[in-house]
């Protein structure tokens, strides 16, 4: 590889310099979009696949987006998503009860096939029987269903906050992902100029 610029005056230098600038950047624009492809892909795959998080839903992993803007002599890659607990799940956090004196988290009894809650804890309340159960109540900060044959299940924990420890996603996968996305931008670079 080599780089010939063969000068003539100030002004033609700086003109084939621009020159250069811009087959530098459309020669990255279609390896900033493999890149963004391919991190997305990782974080989809891998990262919200089990390590280190394991899908319920599936929502977290199915909003993951990414896209390519080129404006110039740039391209800016973005990956995002519009997930609400996106941002607790990467850097970790308290949540903290707001609009009921508890945090209600669901005990494995009140738990569905996926992991995910069968009912509220107010659902349960209004309505004992969406459980199975004939009557609910709270001791020592646990919700419990009562069955008809007298059978107590504990069904949610109350707290009034819990601390989510960082499951990073995004900085992972970029920092495991680095030297792969500079070795294309390399080679965009090679292959412009």
């Amino acid at each position: 590889m080599q780089l010939h610029i063969q000068v003539g005056s100030a002004a033609e230098v700086g003109v084939q310099l621009g020159q250069i600038a811009g087959r530098i950047a459309q020669g990255l624009e279609p390896e900033m979009v493999a890149a963004t492809a391919m991190l997305r892909g990782h974080i989809v795959d891998d990262k919200l696949s089990g390590h280190p998080l394991k899908a319920r839903s599936g929502r977290l992993r199915n909003s993951i987006t990414s896209e390519v803007s080129p404006n110039g002599n740039e391209a800016t890659g973005l990956i995002s998503t519009a997930v609400p607990y996106a941002r607790i799940q990467e850097f970790g956090g308290t949540i903290t009860a707001r609009a009921a004196a508890n945090l209600t988290i669901p005990l494995a009894a009140a738990l569905g096939g996926n992991g995910e809650a069968r009912f509220s804890a107010r659902e349960l309340i209004a309505n004992p029987a969406l459980g199975g159960f004939i009557g609910t109540f709270v001791r020592k900060q646990i919700l419990f269903g009562k069955g008809a044959g007298g059978a107590i299940t504990p069904l949610f924990k109350l707290q009034a906050s819990v601390e989510i420890p960082p499951h990073s996603f995004f900085r992972s996968a970029l920092a495991e992902k680095r030297s792969q996305i500079l070795a294309l931008f390399r080679t965009g670079v090679a292959n412009a100029i």
